[in-house]
């Protein structure tokens, strides 16, 4: 199985970034109300629903918003892909073996990024399937109640249709048409009749019956999170309040008739189910309904104007807006793949000479080395070591008449550290083994390793290099024979009848199996440097 791609690691961070915003709105719309319970002068409950839709709509938005312009340097989060956990790994999966970092400061959670992934699609999925279900069979009785009832009249866009299955009035839109459905027994009411019609009719002006598809998208999108059910809740209950606000400021309302009809909706509602996409007259929860009718009496009082109205709800946007650039975190990722690969091999001089090219072991070492966190500690901290034996490692290849690329060996040998001798291993920068290094004229004894002097062991290998350059006439070649020998290479092309470096080693004549393919890969890399930051 592959690793994801970049859009799929940064659509899981959006997605998850959502999912907090949408928490931090639910609360911070609770607490506008709430603080609104208690203001000398309060905001209207239009106010404050408008609101609530504004959060709504930011908390959407403002995680794509912060994807889209990139790191802010606020955040305190860091998440980075890796190819691989680790150098070593990397050599054996690089492709199957990805994780994401997400580290707070010094605090770092490690795991597959496989398995982050379908965490979320489960998460998504779950919360989709059952929300979604929910809705079909609602808009399914919804659509059938319409069908199956008489049309009334029609008051300019609005049909009025009249149901003798339906207990209580409800308003709905199908896009192109609104309806208005009243319960056959509420005609015999005629003032109930215009109270119902009234205030059904309110909530096609406040659009509420268009805004209840998005809320059901929203829902439907983030169904796992119970806050988006807290949020659209809240939602559905300031759109009953402002429109009985709307309705008791009419100079004709009768407050005393709109209760009434207010609580024999709710008695018949008791054992009707509530679908969502519908605009019901009465909730039938004893608060909301207690509250609704305190609204429908309480005498009309002057709220807040609309610019200090518009200044809470700018301050709610910019306190979730903070909260966004504190935790949206662009994703990096370290991975690399074929095309960025070919676009290193284009902006590298000289690629054709060195025979570099992209196929499965460079790009399998540009991973290791760049898309694994160790593997770009080493790099680093090779590079910052490079620069204290470039000097004359540089010289000594202008004095022999070199190409400055020889000047990576050493990195891949020794990542340039001067090492100690090893059982069985090379020693110095260049790492030579001992018979190497005495026949290029090097003392190796036990008083003394001149392996380990830098002057003495460059020299030689820049002696090492002339010959075989002079014996292969071919830089990947001399590279191969540098470390697998020169008996080995020319037995190798015997075999296969091939000078090409790629085929000796895949005719397994390379003492290091990965040595061509990480040099290639680091000629690569510190020619475009800027992919080490």
């Amino acid at each position: 199985m592959s690793s994801p791609g970049f859009a799929a690691i940064a659509a899981v961070g959006l997605y998850a970034c959502a999912n907090v915003l949408i928490v931090a709105a639910a609360v911070l719309l609770s607490g506008i109300r709430a603080l609104n319970r208690v203001l000398p002068r309060s905001l209207s409950y239009r106010q404050v629903l408008l609101m609530g839709r504004a959060l709504a709509v930011a908390a959407l938005i403002l995680p794509v918003l912060a994807g889209w312009c990139g790191s802010n340097g606020l955040s305190p989060l860091r998440a980075q892909v890796w190819a691989a956990p680790s150098m070593e790994a990397g050599m054996a999966a690089v492709s199957e073996d990805a994780r994401i970092d997400v580290a707070v400061d010094a605090k770092q959670t490690s795991l597959p990024l496989n398995a982050a992934v379908g965490v979320t699609l489960l998460f998504f999925a779950s919360g989709f399937f059952v929300t979604v279900r929910c809705a079909l069979s609602q808009a399914r009785v919804t659509f059938r109640a319409i069908r199956n009832a008489q049309a009334l009249r029609s008051i300019r866009s609005i049909r009025i249709l009249v149901s003798d299955e339906e207990p209580v009035p409800f308003a709905a839109w199908i896009p192109g048409r609104c309806y208005v459905v009243l319960p056959a027994a509420l005609l015999l009411r005629p003032a109930h009749v215009r109270m119902a019609l009234r205030h059904e009719g309110q909530h096609h002006r406040q659009r509420d019956t268009r805004y209840v598809y998005a809320a059901l998208l929203g829902r439907a999108l983030f169904g796992a999170n119970p806050a988006v059910h807290w949020l659209t809740r809240q939602l559905f209950e300031l759109q009953e309040f402002a429109c009985d606000e709307a309705l008791a400021r009419r100079p004709d309302h009768r407050s005393d008739t709109y209760c009434a009809c207010l609580l024999r909706v709710a008695e018949a509602a008791l054992g009707a189910g509530q679908a969502q996409l519908r605009s019901f007259m009465a909730n039938w929860q004893v608060c909301a309904l207690r509250r609704r009718i305190e609204v429908a009496l309480r005498p009309p009082v002057r709220s807040l104007g609309s610019p200090a109205a518009a200044s809470v709800g700018l301050a709610a946007v910019a306190l979730l807006a903070t909260l966004s650039a504190a935790i949206v975190t662009p994703v990096r990722d370290r991975r690399l793949s074929r095309a960025q690969a070919e676009q290193l091999l284009a902006a590298t001089p000289g690629a054709s000479a060195w025979g570099l090219r992209i196929n499965d072991a460079v790009l399998k070492q540009l991973n290791v080395l760049l898309g694994t966190p160790d593997g770009l500690m080493f790099l680093n901290s090779s590079i910052a070591r490079m620069h204290i034996y470039e000097p004359r490692v540089l010289a000594a290849l202008e004095q022999y008449g070199l190409p400055p690329q020889l000047a990576v060996v050493p990195l891949v040998e020794s990542g340039y550290r001067n090492l100690p001798a090893r059982r069985g291993a090379g020693a110095g920068l260049w790492m030579f083994i001992g018979r190497t290094a005495r026949n290029y004229g090097l003392q190796v004894s036990s008083q003394r390793d001149e392996r380990l002097d830098v002057s003495a062991e460059t020299r030689a290998a820049m002696q090492m290099f002339s010959d075989l350059r002079s014996l292969l006439r071919n830089w990947p070649l001399t590279l191969m024979a540098y470390n697998s020998g020169i008996s080995r290479v020319e037995a190798g092309m015997r075999a296969t009848h091939s000078r090409d470096a790629w085929v000796l080693y895949q005719a397994g004549y390379g003492n290091d199996p990965d040595y061509l393919a990480r040099t290639a890969a680091v000629m690569l890399i510190l020619s475009n440097r800027a992919w080490l930051r």
